[in-house]
């Protein structure tokens, strides 16, 4: 797990790239296109399929994997969106990758009930 969540995808992406010595502002705005599945939206925290692989490869970020309950919905993307402020992966629509322990253990208490879990982190919002 990564210490203290940065603000949004440009702090991750700093952070990523710190960990290989690269500090160029035009590589960071070129890697922050690549690694994040919404870069048109600096806030959310999904991860391409290539910002997975270089953070649990090259940097070996430790992540949580959750086979959910049920499949992920158009509705739970959003509030995905929304709620979740450390980088997470969805591998498929059955499984979630997540980068916060708390979130993993969170999820766990839920039996993995993705849109349960969010539907309650919305109203705490």
């Amino acid at each position: 797990m990564l210490h203290n969540s940065p603000i949004d995808q440009i702090g991750w992406t700093e952070r990523f790239v710190e960990h290989v010595g690269i500090t160029t502002p035009d590589i960071i705005k070129k890697m922050r296109q690549i690694w994040w599945f919404n870069p048109t939206n600096i806030h959310s925290m999904r991860l391409s399929s290539s910002g997975f692989k270089f953070a649990t490869t090259r940097i070996n970020i430790k992540h949580y994997s959750h086979d959910l309950e049920t499949k992920i919905l158009p509705k739970t993307l959003i509030q995905l969106e929304r709620s979740i402020g450390y980088p997470y992966y969805i591998a498929n629509l059955s499984c979630i990758k997540v980068f916060d322990q708390a979130t993993s253990v969170t999820l766990i208490l839920y039996n993995n009930q993705l849109q349960t879990y969010l539907n309650n982190v919305q109203k705490l919002q």
